[in-house]
């Protein structure tokens, strides 16, 4: 609403007001609409209401066939100018009109200059064709009834959202923005390059050579037809330094590439670039193969996880409570439990936004905690408590510190150590008593990525690494000072290290390959070095998650891939001795726990959603299968344990972190704990049974470490880290209150975290990085979050300030403070959005807190509030909508929103005219005194004004 025009009738209204006083004819203070501002802008722009197109009417209008022919009403053909790129200047449009709802709009080769569209709903069609050297910019949403057609020049997306029924490149740049591109129909790409927006949906997907469809860092594609929507001779590159995914149903024939192509996709729910098959390694120089003496098993039975409880990556046991957790790499995370006694999902935590994608886990069951790394950058390592299955806090690892893949703990020790998969690699220790980074340690050059490898020998005093390198290294830290000792390289072909037990009284570390045919690598502690190799059979490899019995004398390893297989090794002799096929669906094993004391191993699956199945270790066989519930997917390594307590806790790689509660007794969900926003990825954990919490770490640009306190299953804390990032290894001393993270950087670091205090430090964050709310006279809600000790009383001023939006004219100026009693974790105010009629694009202004008082603030301080503007602005003056002039008053007068009573009071009263235009102005003259005379705002806003009349 334009302020001028708010005056307006202010005035007019304080004129009848001292009428009553002084006498004075209502005839010279009838109120009339002034002069619209910006008419340069508006008359290129204005709607015209008789003009207006039904947007469904137009998709019918345009017919698929003749779109893609260019039968269209009609197409207009961008002129351009030497300095004004405005879509919006008719002056730029050859015959001077810009393109409508039922226009096709036109970038021909001798179309001149750059665009920027700045003022345009809905158009029926987009076509750059071949010879266009110029770049159009969204600065708005943009929806295309008909096909976009790119042979030439560069589509820059942006912050803003761009649809249409159908997509077709054959030339030309497109750059995807920070939100979404969704095609109704299908997208074909047979030349030049789309690089994919953060999200991009579309029926089908055909990629023709020489067309490139790039993934863009933490990008997802979906795809929604059945069949076969992912196809083509093209190249879909997915290849980046971040988390993406894509998502369909069917089969592709589409070469999919990271560090090397992928081909033959056929029924794959979700792919991840962290996650494709591994290339066929040579076994030459290795120890000679083993023979093989299989034992029986059978095939018992089969539980399924709900839908959304997938990709099970991280997983923790607690055999004394009877529960397993798995840890879902979804978005957000979620922590499936499992009761061990009856093989049954009892519950699933998901996490808070941002805690995605759980890719490691440990567990103190003594502690009662679960904690779960998130794969996320800045990562995060989410606590939940075991006792009631919530999330009690989330610890944010440092920049760098991202990814972590692998957690250790030592809950004697209380620490927990999480490696990263970062180039070098990090390890990340964290104490688990006050839940606390206390220190990481960053590796040597080419000790890279510690993706799940990572075990603890805490009465030595040492945790071992593994490398995803070719070959494998294994680096040897010791856990007092947090200092590296020492590195072993293995043989030639021993490559990338995914998984790996130790046998601390043997005095052995067991470390599993990621190559085609797996090799187990034995190494002695005592000495630090290479005894010996296990070849095993072909297709029996890519191993991503390992347990041992140590009593029983067996370690098992899990195959990735489908079908998957678990492999027996003997320790006493080192040899393979059974294989066990899992059933169909129950694909990529990523991570596993072992109830040696029960007797049983339950296995958690990288799908969606994620299954959890159970395996008795007497006779080896297949006893039942869990199934988790929709969004607790891609459980990746954040899985802990509690045996005493009876549960496991597994945490998501989604976007916030889940942690998911299974009870081991009956194998049941009991439910789940969705992590803070930013506490994304969860993909290393560690627990701390005595201490009563576990630790979960993200994978995201800066690491967090995330507390959970098991006894009530809530989220207590989060550390955030400073440089140390994805966190996807971890090991805890719960003793010395100490917790190791290993991070997924080049070189790695090992980030040690104080957890032995139990809360985090006090800070206050937006709920929020940012806040969308579409132009209306209408209200935008701010939350503020404390976070750690809540035990005291704290304040924080905020307040209101213009971006490109301006105060009075696009939103209320908003000041004051919030006051925290102690135990309160929230607090939360309104801004006031004002409604008017002009075309104007999206407009920003920024909502900052300051001054806090017993807490400190997070960065950043700020956050941006987005006004999306109307979609069809009106061609009258939107003041003179009754409605809207009394939603205004209450703004201006009353500083809130309108209750529906006296809205629809106020209404009527100007509604109840009809027709009659005399009937109408005195009316609305009568309605605006009446809130001058209301008691409430004699008692606030005009308050003021008396207060200076006594001055």
């Amino acid at each position: 609403m334009n302020y001028k025009r708010r005056i307006s009738a202010s005035i007019s209204a304080l004129a009848l007001f001292f009428s009553l006083v002084i006498p004075i004819s209502n005839q010279a203070f009838v109120e009339s609409s002034p002069p619209r501002q910006k008419l340069s802008h508006l008359s290129n722009a204005r709607v015209n209401r008789s003009n207006l197109v039904n947007r469904s009417e137009v998709v019918n209008s345009v017919d698929k066939s003749e779109a893609r022919n260019n039968k269209r009403t009609a197409v207009v053909t961008w002129r351009g100018g030497q300095s004004d790129h405005r879509w919006s200047n008719s002056a730029n449009w050859v015959g001077g009109q810009v393109p409508g709802a039922s226009d096709v709009a036109r970038f021909a080769a001798q179309s001149k200059s750059d665009v920027d569209v700045d003022s345009i709903g809905m158009i029926a069609g987009l076509e750059l064709e071949p010879g266009y050297r110029g770049t159009i910019t969204l600065k708005r949403d943009l929806r295309v009834a008909g096909e976009v057609v790119i042979a030439s020049g560069s589509f820059e997306q942006g912050s803003y959202s761009l649809s249409a029924s159908h997509y077709s490149q054959s030339g030309g740049i497109f750059n995807g923005g920070s939100t979404k591109l969704t095609i109704s129909g299908e997208a074909t790409v047979n030349g030049g390059t789309l690089t994919t927006p953060s999200l991009m949906n579309a029926e089908s997907l055909l990629i023709d050579s020489p067309g490139i469809v790039r993934m863009s860092a933490n990008g997802k594609l979906e795809l929604s037809g059945n069949g076969e929507p992912l196809k083509g001779s093209g190249l879909l590159d997915v290849t980046t330094h971040k988390p993406n995914s894509v998502e369909y149903t069917g089969q592709a024939n589409v070469d999919l590439t990271a560090a090397r192509p992928a081909t033959q996709l056929h029924s794959i729910r979700h792919i991840a670039r962290d996650d494709l098959p591994p290339e066929p390694e040579s076994s030459q120089g290795q120890d000679a193969k083993t023979p093989e003496t299989p034992e029986s098993f059978a095939k018992l039975g089969s539980l399924t996880l709900n839908r959304g409880d997938s990709y099970l990556e991280g997983a923790a046991i607690d055999t004394a409570g009877g529960f397993a957790y798995f840890g879902a790499a979804t978005n957000p995370g979620t922590v499936v439990k499992v009761r061990l006694s009856d093989f049954t999902r009892v519950g699933a935590l998901v996490l808070d936004p941002g805690e995605d994608f759980l890719g490691s886990a440990a567990i103190d069951p003594i502690g009662g905690f679960a904690y779960f790394g998130t794969i996320t950058t800045p990562a995060r390592v989410v606590k939940v408590r075991l006792s009631n299955f919530t999330r009690v806090d989330g610890l944010t690892l440092n920049s760098g510190e991202n990814f972590p893949r692998t957690m250790v703990i030592d809950p004697v020790g209380g620490f927990a150590y999480i490696g990263t998969n970062t180039a070098p690699g990090n390890v990340v220790k964290i104490r688990l008593s006050d839940f606390t980074r206390v220190g990481g340690l960053t590796l040597n050059t080419g000790e890279n990525f510690l993706r799940g490898a990572g075990v603890i020998d805490t009465a030595g005093g040492f945790a071992y690494f593994g490398t995803t390198t070719s070959p494998g290294i294994v680096v040897k830290v010791r856990l007092a000072d947090l200092a590296r000792v020492g590195s072993l390289t293995l043989n030639t072909g021993e490559n990338s290290l995914r998984s790996a037990v130790i046998d601390v009284a043997g005095g052995f570390a067991y470390f599993g390959t990621t190559t085609t045919t797996g090799i187990v690598v034995k190494v002695r502690l005592s000495d630090f070095t290479r005894v010996g190799a296990l070849i095993l059979n072909s297709g029996e490899g890519s191993f991503r998650s390992a347990v041992i019995d140590t009593a029983g004398g067996f370690a098992y390893f899990a195959s990735y891939g489908f079908p998957s297989l678990v492999i027996k090794v003997r320790l006493s002799d080192f040899t393979r001795v059974a294989t066990l096929t899992l059933n169909s669906g129950e694909n990529f094993p990523r991570t596993m726990v072992i109830d040696s004391v029960g007797g049983f191993a339950y296995i958690g699956t990288n799908t969606a959603p994620g299954n959890v199945v159970k395996i008795r270790l007497s006779d080896f066989t297949r006893v039942g299968g869990l199934t988790l519930n929709t969004g607790e997917n891609f459980l990746r390594g954040a899985g802990v344990i509690d045996t005493a307590g009876g549960f496991a806790y597994f945490g998501t790689t989604t976007s916030p972190g889940i942690v998911v509660k299974v009870r081991l007794a009956d194998l049941a969900r009991v439910g789940s704990l969705t992590l803070n926003t930013g506490e994304n990825s969860l993909r290393s954990a560690v627990i701390d049974v005595a201490g009563g919490f576990a630790y979960f770490g993200t994978t995201t640009t800066t690491g967090i470490v995330v507390k959970v306190r098991l006894s009530d299953f809530t989220r207590v804390d989060a550390l955030t880290l400073n440089e140390d990032t994805f966190l996807t290894s971890a090991v805890i001393d719960p003793a010395q209150g100490l917790a190791y993270f290993g991070t997924a950087n080049a070189p790695g670091v090992i980030v040690k975290a104080d957890i032995s205090s139990g809360l985090g430090p006090k800070t206050l964050q937006f709920n929020q990085s940012s806040y969308v709310v579409t132009e209306a006279s209408t209200s935008v809600t701010i939350t503020v979050n404390r976070l750690g000790d809540t035990s005291s009383a704290a304040t924080v001023d905020y307040a209101t300030s213009d971006g490109t939006a301006t105060e009075r004219s696009d939103y209320i100026t908003a000041r004051g403070t919030l006051r925290f009693a102690p135990g309160e974790t929230s607090k939360s105010f309104v801004v006031l959005i004002n409604d008017d009629s002009f075309v104007e694009g999206t407009e920003t202004f920024n909502v900052t807190l300051s001054n806090p008082t017993g807490v400190n603030l997070s960065a950043p301080p700020t956050v941006t509030v987005y006004i999306n503007d109307n979609l069809i602005e009106p061609a009258t003056n939107i003041i003179d909508d009754p409605q809207n002039f009394v939603r205004q008053h209450y703004h201006d007068f009353l500083n809130r929103d309108a209750d529906p009573s006296g809205l629809a009071f106020w209404t009527n009263e100007i509604t109840s005219c009809g027709t009659n235009q005399s009937c109408i102005q005195a009316k609305r003259i009568n309605v605006s005194a009446a809130y001058f005379l209301s008691i409430e705002f004699q008692q606030t806003g005009y308050l003021v004004e008396r207060m200076y009349k006594s001055a």
